[in-house]
């Protein structure tokens, strides 16, 4: 099976596999941690740049002034030129292929030969000019300060370091030679030689130094890199609220999902989103049903930032589910309704209302053998339905409405404050509506348009949006669900659920159809990750990932 840590079928806003097949499993290059991988593209990026300037710049003023004459004879400025020109475009070619999103070990790899071939094009720089008398007229040979630098822009394992760099100071002597019969000049010495080719190793020796430093300071940032008794792996997802991570116990066999907010975004950020997440972790574990996801811990890392551990799901959000496979089956709708009136009876029970119950925070996994069982995630926004209370659930800007604007009750567009569990099964009503349809309910041009739909535009009949036939019955449960007032709408999820209980199918979803679904999905989702391009492009891509966390790794319900 594939699931969120090894195989995988959780989706991307653009479709791309997530995570390579069980043979494929990721490897975080280096063991270097992602956030200075990242910055070792952006380092190479401005240095490919860089080198594209300088020769652009010898080269433009080659072109409009009469300097040439300054640098020797014609043969040897040509060779100059030559060589400056093929730095540029050197720069010019990594350059692009930083903007590549291509894996971090690959552009490591990128960098080692960009190092290595800028260093050969330096030495044949110099070389294409007559050697003084003395080993060191000239000063520091150019290519030193590549090598000394070269460790900082692009952290590597010392051995790799040491190898590239001791095959760029090789070559540079039969660079020196070869140049020099190309353009006329004597060739250097033995003497002079002799000492660059020292200044060169000496100078590979201290990057190389330089380069194990960087690269154990990297590894123990990852070691570091741990929220209580979990280390972080990789990250998920993040947004303005806190960042997601897949998590390992530092003792159990277990995988986890981390959600955190940093210390430094704590403290700039607010007072209000510490409290909404202390919030969410106090909800959250205080429900039990096997359809609300699970809270393993919660607390503060050595840092300062708060975080909680819950259940690492495999699967997609019932958003993704239409929109990369369709309109779902009216039986498979009901049997995902039943599942998610399950978690919503006991967080009603318990005076919690969810007040965001959308298709992104309805996860559709497997747990075990069971398959098709669905998830309540993102109880950020839960309240009690008592007017002292929704202060302190109002844990964002102040003024702004609690809610996803095409996913709420009439109650909550007026901002009463007296909402309760109705709302959600307004919203579970929506939801229903858009796995029949494959659209919203209410489709508007403006959020402001589709808020006023809630409240004064009644809902028409899914059926008249389906290609499937959807049977009277639970047509009328649906339509009952988004009425207006709450008295029309059932009176409670349990209620809801009886109701929803009662429609007969010639066709029931069955475990087996759900099986047989899954398995189908799987095989697809194995034939898409096999390609290699698309396993480098998604691995180099975490931004555009959605994770097995449904919405609570994404920006949109991080900054809910």
């Amino acid at each position: 099976m594939l699931g969120l840590l090894r195989p995988i079928l959780v989706t991307s806003r653009h479709q791309r596999p997530v995570l390579p097949a069980p043979d494929q499993r990721p490897t975080r290059s280096g063991t270097l941690p992602d956030e200075l991988l990242a910055g070792a593209n952006m380092r190479l990026r401005a240095t490919a740049a860089f080198a594209v300037v300088i020769a652009s710049i010898r080269l433009i003023v080659s072109a409009v002034a009469d300097v040439d004459h300054l640098f020797g004879s014609a043969r040897e400025v040509t060779a100059k030129l030559t060589f400056f020109g093929a730095a540029g475009a050197l720069g010019a070619v990594v350059l692009v292929l930083t903007f590549m999103r291509l894996r971090p070990r690959r552009m490591i790899l990128i960098g080692q030969v960009f190092f290595v071939l800028l260093v050969l094009l330096l030495t044949a720089t110099e070389s294409t000019s007559p050697w003084g008398e003395r080993a060191l007229s000239r000063g520091i040979p150019l290519p030193v300060g590549i090598i000394l630098m070269f460790p900082v822009i692009v952290p590597q394992p010392p051995r790799d370091y040491l190898i590239a760099s001791f095959l760029a100071v090789g070559l540079s002597v039969p660079v020196s030679h070869g140049v020099a019969h190309l353009v006329g000049i004597a060739p250097p010495g033995v003497e002079v030689l002799a000492l660059n080719f020292m200044a060169l190793t000496v100078a590979a020796l201290i990057a190389a130094i330089t380069s194990k430093v960087i690269y154990q300071l990297g590894k123990d940032l990852g070691r570091a890199q741990k929220a209580g008794s979990y280390q972080l792996v990789a990250p998920l997802g993040k947004g303005g609220m806190g960042e997601v991570w897949r998590a390992r116990h530092g003792m159990l066999a277990r995988e986890a999902a981390i959600k955190l907010i940093r210390s430094d975004r704590s403290a700039k950020g607010s007072e209000e989103a510490r409290r909404r997440f202390e919030h969410e972790a106090r909800v959250v574990a205080s429900l039990r049903s096997q359809h609300t996801i699970q809270l393993y811990d919660f607390g503060v890392t050595d840092d300062g930032a708060l975080y909680y551990a819950m259940e690492l799901l495999e699967g997609m959000d019932l958003d993704a589910l239409v929109r990369d496979h369709g309109a779902q089956p009216p039986e498979r709708v009901v049997h995902f309704m039943r599942q998610a009136c399950h978690s919503l009876v006991e967080a009603h029970e318990r005076g919690l209302v969810h007040r965001d119950i959308k298709p992104a925070n309805l996860f559709v996994t497997k747990l075990g053998r069971d398959v098709d069982v669905i998830k309540v995630l993102d109880f950020g926004l839960a309240t009690k339905p008592v007017s002292e209370t929704v202060a302190e659930a109002r844990v964002t800007q102040e003024g702004t409405i609690i809610g996803t604007p095409a996913y709420m009750a009439p109650e909550q567009v007026l901002g009463e404050r007296d909402i309760d569990g109705r709302a959600d099964l307004y919203t579970l009503g929506l939801v229903a509506w858009y796995l029949l349809t494959g659209r919203d309910a209410f489709q508007a041009t403006s959020t402001t348009q589709v808020m006023f739909a809630h409240v004064n535009v009644e809902a028409t009949a899914p059926s008249e949006f389906s290609r499937a036939p959807i049977p009277p019955e639970l047509e009328r449960v649906i339509l009952r669900c988004l009425a207006k007032r709450r008295e029309d709408r059932p009176q409670s999820a349990e209620e809801l659920s009886d109701a929803l209980a009662k429609i007969h199918f010639d066709e029931p979803w069955t475990r087996q159809r759900a099986l047989a679904w899954w398995q189908d999905v799987e095989r697809k989702a194995a034939e898409r990750v096999s390609s290699p391009e698309a396993v480098a492009e998604t691995r180099a891509s975490p931004e555009l990932v959605r994770p097995g966390l449904g919405s609570m790794a994404t920006d949109k319900t991080l900054d809910a």
